[in-house]
């Protein structure tokens, strides 16, 4: 029972990380349009 920690560590280790991602993405894909949008 003492290894309870561990998983919950690495959850918001996990966490965090997908959150991160999920900003790059919208990022990205906002700026390739913005990019796309003044071509027009």
């Amino acid at each position: 029972m003492g290894d309870k920690k561990q998983p919950d560590a690495n959850l918001k280790g996990t966490f965090f990380f997908v959150i991160a991602l999920g900003i790059f993405i919208i990022m990205t894909w906002s700026s390739i349009l913005k990019i796309y949008l003044d071509r027009f």
